[in-house]
């Protein structure tokens, strides 16, 4: 198997049917994919041999990990909660201004109309 190989997903199905166009019998094409399944094992096998000491330094490092998430437990907990009373203040600053506004263009409104009045008034009055 070339390193490529090891890169590039591999497509059973795709590459039985392209063995098969190509004469090769079912127990040949069988034969080779598990030719390949053996050498995808020893390389995996190989590949996690080599990682093995990383992979139980990691491990290693992780030791501790409990006590370091509990102590932040609180901390971020009351940051938690902050953020809530913050949010819950935006909201009801938010709701307010709201209000106001819809108030100021209930005035506006009263104001044309009030507008509207004068101008019918001075027409009249001519």
């Amino acid at each position: 198997m070339e390193a490529d190989e090891t890169r590039q997903p591999f497509n059973t199905e795709a590459y039985a049917a392209a063995a098969l166009a190509q004469g090769k019998t079912l127990d040949t094409v069988q034969s080779e994919l598990s030719k390949r399944l053996q050498q995808t094992q020893r390389t995996l096998f190989s590949l996690i041999n080599q990682r093995y000491e990383d992979f139980l330094g990691l491990s290693t490092s992780l030791t501790g990990i409990d006590t370091t998430i509990d102590e932040l437990r609180a901390p971020l907990t009351t940051v938690k909660h902050e953020i809530h009373e913050v949010s819950n203040e935006l909201q009801t600053k938010l709701e307010y201004m709201d209000s106001r506004l819809a108030y100021r263009a209930q005035l506006r409104e009263k104001k044309q109309v009030l507008r509207l009045f004068l101008d019918l008034e001075q027409l009249l009055n001519r």
